[in-house]
């Protein structure tokens, strides 16, 4: 995945879910890229100014979510396949996997996840 789009990605979900947001509420994201796709890790943070962080580039979605701490996947990762947009919800974080499909990284495509979050029970 390119840098550029994922970033675009993150710009619009952020400037979409902050309408929700208190405002001394942001999103530290934390990139992990492959190139099957990428795994944003969004953790809310109070008082703390927006920050996105890039990790090393891996081949597959699997090899990066062995290196997030979270509770939805265990196991052996490696069987794990990801399409599409996959949106994971922890205590204090989102986890968005999603695949290297262009139309998935679109601001329109940014709007409709965080509509998804807001309310789920809509498709």
């Amino acid at each position: 995945m390119k840098k550029e789009e994922i970033q675009h990605y993150i710009n619009n979900f952020r400037r979409q879910i902050s309408i929700y947001l208190k405002p001394d509420l942001n999103l530290r994201a934390v990139i992990y890229p492959s190139k099957e796709g990428a795994i944003i890790e969004f953790e809310f943070k109070k008082n703390q100014p927006t920050k996105d962080e890039f990790k090393k580039e891996e081949d597959t979605i699997s090899d990066q979510l062995a290196k997030i701490q979270q509770n939805a996947f265990g196991g052996n990762l490696k069987g794990f396949q990801f399409t599409g947009t996959n949106i994971v919800l922890e205590p204090t974080k989102i986890l968005i996997i999603k695949n290297n499909d262009k139309n998935e990284w679109t601001s329109s495509k940014a709007e409709d996840d965080v509509k998804k979050l807001l309310n789920p029970q809509d498709k």
